[in-house]
């Protein structure tokens, strides 16, 4: 990343992107996956179709 700023406080700001803590407490990723696309079903064949022709556009 090349930071875009002539403040040289602003870019050590940019570059101290690590300054933060993950918790234990906080949501269990594990957790997040329904084991669904809330967009489409990928196994419905028109649904995969359409967008194949979509895609060759």
């Amino acid at each position: 990343m090349i930071p875009k700023s002539v403040r040289k406080a602003r870019i050590g700001e940019k570059f101290n992107v690590f300054d933060f803590e993950l918790s234990t407490g906080g949501v269990a990723i594990g957790t997040l996956d329904s084991g669904t696309c809330a967009f489409f079903d990928h196994r419905d064949s028109k649904i995969v179709k359409r967008l194949g022709e979509l895609a060759r556009k």
